[in-house]
């Protein structure tokens, strides 16, 4: 019997085609792993995220296993609860004179091995947890797979929370290279939306831009199995870049599905529809209100704005919720979070805006995020820097929601101001979000009028960015005109940040000097010490820039020795940078890599990619210092990968880093003339090439101390590693550019054999990716050769 056939077992059938399911491999092990340890097993998931289809695949693989006795048993159309013993009675063709009852149906069962997958739950969840517990009590040899968007809440059930499919990353979505297409295809929707495309509108080729096109789409639609197959349902009458543009409307473009479907399943809101049916009012009322959030959001978060009308405690809504699979639990980094599918908050969206409550729920919404701001700037100068940076770049979609709100509602302009003055340095400075941070404060500030000390901060802010992004001249105009308005408020500590940063864009380093020590004095009434910090190192680099590297070295030693009683990290790093360059202005080159060194590993525990990426600059130019320069080009390239991800741009003043060009920008060009063009270009290329984690996570904080090092880590003419003939081959084919399934193929052996001889001639020659790999190989190709 081929998989395409419908499987008739006991008088029942699976109805999925078969041939229909694509991927989901590790799902299917885990699913089957589940049911050898339980004889209760729930598939749960949110709407459209395939439980059905998992759950017969599962059962046809292991018919065998249970001599073929598998019943399916829908229960969707079963709207008493009470009738659930008779559907599942109806499936199986039982006709009982004692009625149809869980008893009865294990009468029939006896004790054979028997599979019965129990679908669409959730609307008759209690009812079928009672029958099914009686059952594989009465049935001992009996094993049920249920499917529900909630699970079933008995002892002896185990839990399968199913996940939508995996999209591309937004690197794969520009593909360049035939590897990177064959990447795109390898992604799970990528390969489900294809699949069903050709199965709708055969395609004898497709181009780049069109496999990119679907990736989107892919993307857009979160995974989510349902709404991806609707969408590529519609490549019969529309192309991928089409589909692209309708889904600024996924509810008109996703509908119509196949014949004999669930109505539900015919389109995607259909679906959703069916889940919010199924949630009590106070559950539907908190769904609607999550909806505002953006992104993912805190208990914290969900607590405030959702409990809003006096309703239930939002704890135990939540987590109802969660277990309904309308809300998603997260969990990282010891903490957890929560998200919404897309389509799912767009319901709830709309469900807000019927109900008129949309502006007082974002209201609430903004007014959570200026209480975490002003918490964050009070603890910021402390140990938790670390968790204040990661909680706010994850919260940065939510606190655009907030500004926007106050931006488009009348009479919320001034609010603003509350959003961005405290958040500028965690939000968008840390992250080099320059570009975005100065729209902001153009729309704010022309969005607002009366004269307030958060006006005259936000406007200081916005000359100094305007001159740092390059219009020098008007940024001066503003921060004049910033002045005058810090002077009408009162506010000395504009005032003396407004000289301070005159005096830098004027180029005199005497005036800039006084002027720092002048905002010192004012910055000393101040409570905070985080305003004080960043006066501080700015004084350190005009010292610096006069020659006077014992005044800067001695107040940079004064902030570590503050940073180091208080735990604070952020500041002591942007001073070790300092002292790093400074180091290396001054030709000591040991002391400039020692400083670097331990300002990447706090920039790497604080997720500071722009501090990471000056860190990996000062480095490269370290290593270029002491004419290595092959290795400080890779790190060059290393470093704009990490700018890249950061959003920052290489050589850009920024509020809160050093006001001077990078080490880059005087080592580069010099690496440049000692390497030649062809052996620069394919050193930066091998840095450039690295993922991010291996960009931040790589080996750049241990720089060899001297080239000898480097040749023995890295090879040299007369040293060979000992590679065998085999990984010898490997890293031939890498170099080609083949993946690892491709090596497998070309080599006649199994994925996990090629990754395993990948691994250990990585370990051998000191180097942590392919693509390090990659450039080693073309400078060494004697290491290739046989013995």
């Amino acid at each position: 019997m081929g998989e395409g056939e419908t499987y008739q077992a006991a008088g029942a059938s699976l109805p999925t085609d078969l041939t229909s399911f694509v991927g989901r491999r590790a799902e299917l092990l885990e699913v089957r792993r589940l049911l050898g340890q339980s004889r209760l097993v729930t598939i749960c998931g949110s709407a459209g995220v395939g439980k059905t289809r998992l759950a017969t695949r599962t059962a046809f693989n292991l018919r065998r296993a249970f001599d073929d006795a598998v019943w399916f048993i829908d229960l969707s159309g079963v709207s008493d609860p009470a009738l659930v013993p008779s559907a599942v009675s109806a499936s199986l063709g039982i006709t009982s004179p004692r009625g149809a009852s869980a008893a009865a149906v294990a009468a029939y069962l006896g004790d054979r091995r028997c599979l019965l997958v129990v679908d669409n739950c959730e609307h008759v969840v209690e009812a079928v947890a009672a029958f099914v517990t009686e059952l594989v009590t009465l049935c001992p040899a009996a094993v049920v797979l249920a499917t529900s968007r909630e699970r079933l809440m008995v002892e002896a059930e185990a839990v399968f929370p199913l996940m939508a499919l995996d999209i591309p990353s937004g690197d794969l979505l520009t593909p360049v290279s035939i590897s990177a297409l064959d990447s795109l295809r390898d992604v799970e929707s990528v390969r489900l939306f294809l699949d069903r495309m050709m199965a709708v509108a055969p395609h004898d080729h497709l181009e780049a831009a069109d496999l990119a096109a679907i990736g989107e789409v892919c993307r857009r639609l979160e995974g989510i199995p349902l709404a991806i197959e609707l969408a590529a349902a519609r490549s019969v009458v529309l192309s991928p870049g089409q589909l692209v543009e309708r889904l600024a409307d996924p509810y008109a473009l996703l509908t119509g599905g196949q014949r004999g479907r669930p109505d539900r399943h015919q389109t995607l809101r259909a679906s959703i529809e069916w889940s919010y049916q199924l949630c009590t009012a106070e559950e539907q009322d908190l769904w609607a209100r999550l909806a505002v959030f953006a992104g993912g959001f805190e208990l914290d978060a969900a607590e405030f704005v959702g409990s809003a009308n006096g309703a239930a405690p939002v704890l135990d809504l939540l987590q109802t919720l969660v277990a309904k699979s309308v809300v998603i639990r997260h969990q990282s980094e010891g903490r957890s979070w929560y998200s919404m599918l897309d389509t799912i908050r767009e319901f709830g969206r709309e469900s807000l805006q019927r109900r008129g409550e949309v502006a007082a729920t974002t209201r609430r919404l903004r007014d959570f995020y200026l209480q975490l701001l002003l918490e964050c700037e009070r603890d910021w100068i402390g140990p938790r820097q670390r968790q204040w940076l990661a909680r706010l770049q994850f919260e940065q979609h939510n606190l655009r929601t907030a500004l926007e709100f106050c931006l488009c509602e009348p009479g919320e302009e001034d609010a603003a101001l509350g959003l961005i003055v405290p958040a500028w340095r965690f939000v968008w400075a840390a992250w080099g979000r320059q570009a975005e941070l100065h729209g902001w404060l153009n729309r704010v500030l022309d969005a607002t009028s009366t004269p307030t000390p958060l006006r005259a901060q936000a406007m200081v802010l916005r000359g100094h960015l305007t001159s740092a992004m390059g219009e020098v001249d008007r940024g001066v105009a503003q921060m004049r005109e910033a002045r005058e308005q810090a002077m009408m408020v009162g506010d000395l500590v504009a005032v003396a940040a407004v000289d301070s940063a005159l005096a830098e864009v004027a180029g005199d380093d005497v005036a800039t000097i006084a002027a720092y020590k002048r905002s010192l004095e004012v910055l000393g009434r101040v409570p905070e010490l985080i305003g004080r910090a960043g006066s501080q190192g700015s004084l350190a680099r005009a010292y610096t820039r006069v020659g006077d590297h014992d005044n800067a070295t001695r107040i940079i030693e004064q902030m570590l020795h503050v940073g180091r009683e208080s735990g604070e990290r952020y500041e002591c790093s942007l001073n070790l940078l300092a002292l790093g360059m400074m180091a290396l202005e001054r030709g000591d080159v040991e002391q400039a890599e020692e400083f670097a060194a331990h300002a990447l590993r706090l920039k790497r525990e604080l997720g500071d990619l722009v501090g990471v990426a000056w860190a990996l600059e000062t480095l490269g130019a370290v290593a270029a210092a002491r004419g290595d320069f092959s290795r400080g080009v890779e790190l060059f390239g290393a470093a704009r990968v990490v700018w890249r991800h950061s959003g920052g741009v290489p050589g850009v003043e920024y509020p809160s880093y050093p006001p001077i060009p990078g080490p880059r920008s005087v080592w580069e060009p010099l690496a440049r003339a000692a390497l030649g063009e062809s052996r620069f270009d394919e050193a930066i290329a091998a840095g450039a090439s690295l993922s991010l984690a291996d960009a931040v996570a790589g080996d750049a904080a241990a720089t060899p101390p001297s080239g000898s090092s480097h040749r023995a880590r890295h090879g040299s003419a007369g040293q060979r590693p000992l590679l065998t003939p085999r990984e010898r081959q490997v890293v031939a084919l890498v170099a080609e550019g083949l993946s690892n399934r491709q090596i497998a193929t070309r080599l006649v052996v199994t994925t996990r054999t090629a990754e395993g001889h990948l691994q250990r001639v990585l370990v051998k020659v000191g180097l942590n990716s392919r693509a390090q790999l990659t450039a080693w190989a073309r400078r060494n190709p004697e290491q290739l050769t046989s013995e």
